[in-house]
């Protein structure tokens, strides 16, 4: 991950922030539905050599996107950037606690849920993020 952070400060020199964010989500949804196929196909238990650079993959996806993500939504907010970065980390904590509680009730021994979870919430991070840069665009 230290890696990624230097990688990052000097990707972002030369690319924008907001198409920095875009392409780590995509990664981040492509890394797990790939993790979701490899679970499937091994019926919830490949072998860790298989799974585990799949999933350091979509981590590392969303350690990329994060960050940046975050700097870019508190920007607007100019004087009451502290303010919204702790709102924003409350909130983020609160439905983070619900949605893990949700796929935490499907675990079953397998990665299959974890990996559906993480296909499921990476796209609606996706979904997201989208729509934040088409309201973007339009303003």
């Amino acid at each position: 991950m230290a890696v990624l952070a230097f990688t990052a400060n000097r990707v972002l020199k030369r690319v924008a922030a907001k198409d920095w964010v875009l392409g780590a989500g995509i990664s981040f949804v492509a890394a797990s539905a790939v993790t979701v196929v490899i679970a499937l196909a091994a019926d919830g238990t490949p072998s860790i050599g298989v799974f585990l650079p799949i999933f350091a993959w979509a981590v590392l996806s969303h350690a990329a996107m994060f960050p940046t993500a975050t700097s870019l939504a508190l920007n607007p907010m100019g004087a009451l950037a502290g303010t919204a970065a702790a709102a924003m980390g409350a909130t983020i904590s609160y439905l983070g606690a619900f949605l893990g509680s949700l796929i935490d009730r499907s675990i079953d021994g397998t990665v299959t849920p974890m990996a559906i979870g993480f296909l499921a919430y990476s796209t609606m991070a996706l979904a997201c993020q989208l729509a934040g840069r088409r309201a973007l665009d339009k303003s």
